[in-house]
């Protein structure tokens, strides 16, 4: 099992490393914490929806039925950050 989150935590930063000549940290900070979040809720692996499910006793297509506003809201936010990426990268450089 620690090898399984050793190697995530490794490909996450040498990605960051190797990404961050290309595109700014903070934006590819903000798609990697919404890949995570999908990922948790998205069939096959997502983990809060069995977590709902098994804890609230109801069925797992009412939970991904539930969630599915949540689901496009998530894609839709995916793809304008990666179309116009200072939607991220404004707040910050207003800091500066």
């Amino acid at each position: 099992m620690s090898h399984r989150w050793l190697a995530v935590a490794l490909t996450l930063a040498l990605t960051c490393l190797s990404f961050t000549s290309i595109a700014d940290p903070v934006w590819f900070g903000v798609m990697s914490m919404l890949m995570v979040s999908m990922g948790l809720v998205f069939p096959r692996w997502g983990m809060i929806a069995f977590v709902v499910s098994s804890s609230a006793n109801v069925s797992l297509m009412k939970v991904y039925t539930g969630t599915s506003i949540l689901m496009i809201a998530l894609v839709l936010t995916t793809i304008l950050i990666m179309i116009f990426p200072e939607i991220v990268l404004w707040l910050p450089n207003t800091m500066k």
